[in-house]
């Protein structure tokens, strides 16, 4: 065995995760990325609809067009500025919505041991073997924590606690390198 972490996630680390998965991951910026067309080509599409309902009075239809290209750009700017800020207040709902519900999307206790070949999570819902190749991403935060992705909804937290330190942190996430090349360094 080349590692074994044995740590306790909060309610926090839960909701930093999925933060960080909804605005900053690969997966996130993806899903805001297509949003903001979608949203774009549905305003434009009503705005053109609704300029062309305007009649046949060419002068008419180019000071249509004027408003609608104005409002089109004043509407996105409003779209992507609350974009991300909806995003966290729907993850904020979710979260407690799930507390309330004493539902629990993820294991507080948790033993992690990384092999050469292989890696094996425990939790107290379950035992899970892994081999490096089921690693989707990996996304670092320096000093903070390590979440591997195995899917864009799935991750592995690793919390920086769960270290016994910095030198240990950056020694495993060497590792993490030569296991899988998706790994990134956020800041």
């Amino acid at each position: 065995m080349n590692y074994c972490f044995d740590f306790t996630l909060t309610k926090e680390d839960f909701y930093k995760y999925n933060k960080f998965n909804g605005l900053k991951s690969p997966y996130g910026k993806k899903f805001i990325l297509v949003l903001r067309i979608y949203f774009s080509v549905l305003l434009l599409a009503v705005l053109v609809f609704s300029a062309f309902s305007a009649g046949d009075n060419s002068e008419k239809v180019l000071t249509q067009i004027l408003g609608i290209i104005a409002l089109f750009i004043v509407l996105n700017v409003i779209f992507n500025l609350f974009i991300k800020p909806l995003i966290i207040l729907l993850l904020k709902l979710y979260v407690k919505f799930l507390d309330n519900k004493k539902k629990k999307c993820f294991s507080e206790n948790n033993k992690l041991e990384f092999f050469d070949d292989k890696f094996i999570e425990t939790t107290e819902f379950a035992k899970t073997e892994l081999n490096y190749n089921a690693i989707d991403n990996i996304s670092v935060i320096p000093e903070n924590v390590i979440y591997i992705h195995l899917n864009r909804m799935i991750a592995i937290i690793i919390p920086f606690n769960a270290f016994e330190s910095q030198k240990q942190f950056d020694k495993f996430i060497e590792f993490l390198k030569t296991k899988n090349e998706n790994l990134k360094i956020y800041n």
